[in-house]
């Protein structure tokens, strides 16, 4: 049977910061806070972020990698070759003389461009491309799945807030209706019905009525404290100003969704089985890389340079270079074996993880599903509770005031409509919030 009750609950709030303005706060105000300034959000945007120059950066690993290089040197002496050299004398005989041979310059340039191609690295670049392109994806998932685990909260929040000032209504309406008991006991004290026990009774639950107000409050400043750290949202004077108020209803609506279908939607749009898919693909191919590191690789590179002096001669002279080169670390002990026996497992665990992730998802789906029904079914029987609770406080307050009742009988029936309000607010609550958590477990905003 398809139940809608509608809640209304107005709560007090607050001066706004003037980037809320003076008209109220509804719950799309915290939510689009919460998008632009929730910490978990913005901490998951810099991730994404961090992939995506992650990524960048293996793709260019595919492309020649260019570098140019200048020095300048000097030296304080003049670059000389001393040698002897045999000389014939008129007379026919001969003679050895020192020769200073110049050999260079006292200063000396050069200026280099190189190039190094990949030629063929059997996956090893690709491999790494794919892995940062998978962690992209995964950070990407992860935003999306802490954005919506973030928006359920802050929801739910708001919801707390609303159910927190509605017990505080009743907490204040419970002390007032202490205050007239303990009026009405005065009066039948003064005209001999009552004695001073009886007085003595209602002031001591009068003082836990008080009690149990300033419990009240103070759940309900934690819980918007709560809700404005979720959101992020700038307010001031939480008590002072009744002219800005938290706008909103808790209010059910029809969900036509079973259980069945809930986990179907949940196995095609969960953002951690997609996440654990990606993992799987990681470890594939980090297994490959690992036995990449013993397969060749071929570079090819190329430079061209130029350089002052030209041997002896104080000039530019300019020349280029090229040539191929081979890595082929065939063997590296016994190492290969062991990673390649650790990548293996690391791949089966992947695939066991993704599997665990779909049953703790099953199971997400199932408790938030029946803890919906649950309080679906309580909306009524805590309904019909109160309306008795309310006709038996009415029915109390008259015959205490004629002194047929005793004021423990009429503190009994204050208490049941007390509890009755509140466990009444608390199962819109908890209906509502089984419904974000349906939201949640779905990995879809279901209607």
């Amino acid at each position: 049977m398809k139940t809608k009750i509608k809640f209304s609950v107005t709560v007090f709030l607050i001066l706004l910061s003037s980037e809320v303005g003076a008209k109220g706060l509804t719950l799309n105000d915290f939510l689009k806070s919460a998008i632009k300034r929730n910490y978990e959000i913005r901490e998951a945007g810099a991730a994404v972020e961090k992939a995506e120059g992650q990524k960048a950066e293996m793709w260019g690993m595919f492309f020649p990698q260019f570098s140019a290089s200048y020095s300048k040197n000097y030296i304080n002496r003049d670059q000389e070759l001393s040698m002897s050299m045999p000389l014939v004398t008129p007379s026919g005989q001969i003679v050895y003389e020192e020769v200073e041979i110049r050999m260079g310059q006292k200063e000396n340039q050069s200026a280099e461009i190189t190039a190094n191609i990949p030629v063929f690295t059997f996956g090893s670049i690709r491999g790494a491309y794919v892995i940062s392109k998978e962690a992209l994806k995964i950070e990407n998932k992860i935003y999306s799945s802490k954005r919506n685990n973030v928006i359920g909260n802050v929801k739910k929040a708001f919801y707390r807030v609303l159910l927190a000032r509605e017990i505080v209504d009743a907490a204040r309406r419970q002390v007032l209706l202490m205050e007239e008991n303990l009026n009405m006991t005065q009066s039948l004290y003064n005209s001999g019905k009552a004695s001073n026990l009886d007085i003595s009774r209602v002031k001591v639950h009068l003082s836990g009525a008080e009690g149990g107000l300033i419990e009240a409050e103070s759940n309900l400043e934690i819980a918007k404290e709560n809700l404005l750290s979720l959101s992020g949202l700038k307010i001031s004077g939480l008590k002072n100003n009744l002219n800005a108020k938290i706008e909103g209803n808790l209010e059910s609506r029809d969900f036509n969704y079973n259980l069945e279908k809930l986990i179907a939607i949940a196995m095609k749009n969960r953002e951690e089985l997609a996440i654990a898919e990606y993992s799987i693909s990681i470890n594939k191919e980090n297994k490959w890389l690992g036995t990449a590191q013993n397969l060749p690789k071929f570079y090819a590179y190329g430079s061209y340079k130029w350089e002052r002096p030209d041997i002896a001669a104080d000039r530019w002279t300019d020349y280029w270079v090229a040539g191929a080169r081979v890595n082929f670390p065939f063997l590296d002990g016994l190492s290969m074996f062991g990673r390649n026996k650790k990548n293996s497992a690391a791949v089966d665990k992947a695939v066991i993880a993704k599997e665990k992730i779909r049953e703790n998802i099953k199971l997400q789906v199932k408790t938030s599903f029946y803890n919906f029904k649950k309080a679906e079914k309580k909306i009524k029987v805590n309904q019909q509770q109160l309306s008795q609770a309310r006709e038996s406080l009415e029915v109390s307050n008259e015959r205490y005031a004629r002194g047929l009742l005793s004021n423990l009988e009429l503190n009994g029936a204050i208490l049941d409509y007390t509890n009755s309000r509140i466990e009444t607010a608390l199962s819109v609550f908890n209906l509502l919030s089984a419904i974000e958590d349906i939201k949640l477990a779905a990995g879809k905003q279901v209607e």
